[in-house]
């Protein structure tokens, strides 16, 4: 099995039903800058039920958004999964490892992550009660406010001003886990962003991604490493093949 289901048939693909990210991202593609490779759509995340507060869909899959039958659905925790794995096996080749690497320096940037997703919920929160504040309004704003400050304070905690991921927070946690199901078992939100830290466009063909990052070909030379811009893909079928790069 390669995580997909063949979404070539019309009717087949209005079985499934396309979920809102205006509140809840499910996976690592549910961005403006994952589109179908071959119409160009975003990309979006589908299920075959709608999802609730007690029982989230037990499937859910990446496909065109305006579902033009080029590419098939993909299961998300496949697709996040190669990815993953594909971007850990390249940061470890390319990039040295953290010299002060602790595994208490790796919980503090989950614990900020974990601190983060209460923080952006409680903010959900207080926005959705703004057009009934009525008189209430102002101690609203302020409380809002003050959540933003949290989540800027909280940021501070993995943010570096060299991106690389050798030297940044951000990236401890990655390098301190080593099996598949480890690095799929992070919050959603840090692989979120590790993934957004790297990639700066995703392309979704019929059985493969391309990816673009300014990270991925590095020159050594003697005082300092260059880094540009390369493009590369990640195989979608069954059996593991090495990702081809396209230099740009």
């Amino acid at each position: 099995m390669n995580g997909s289901e063949s979404g070539f048939n019309s009717s087949f693909r209005r079985r499934y039903i396309k979920l809102s990210s205006y509140r809840n991202y499910y996976g690592l593609l549910d961005s403006a800058n994952a589109a179908c490779g071959f119409c160009g759509k975003k990309i979006a995340v589908f299920a075959h039920s709608l999802p609730n507060k007690n029982e989230p869909p037990k499937q859910i899959f990446y496909g065109c958004g305006e579902r033009c039958g080029q590419i098939p659905f993909y299961r998300v925790d496949f697709i996040d999964k190669k990815v993953l794995t594909t971007l850990k096996e390249k940061i470890t080749t390319i990039f040295p490892p953290p010299s002060r690497l602790s595994s208490r320096k790796m919980k503090k940037v989950i614990s900020a992550f974990e601190q983060l997703e209460h923080l952006k919920k409680k903010r959900s929160e207080l926005s959705s009660q703004l057009p009934q504040a009525g008189a209430n309004i102002k101690q609203l704003i302020e409380d809002i406010e003050e959540v933003d400050k949290k989540i800027e304070d909280t940021k501070q905690l993995y943010t570096a001003e060299n991106p690389n991921p050798s030297d940044s927070p951000l990236f401890y946690p990655f390098w301190a886990t080593d099996e598949e199901e480890q690095i799929m078992g992070l919050p959603l939100a840090y692989k979120r962003e590790i993934f957004w830290s790297l990639i700066t466009r995703v392309r979704l063909f019929t059985t493969y991604l391309i990816l673009r990052t300014p990270y991925f070909r590095a020159v050594e030379e003697p005082e300092e490493r260059e880094i540009t811009s390369s493009t590369f893909a990640v195989n979608l079928s069954a059996h593991k093949m090495p990702s081809r790069s396209f230099k740009r």
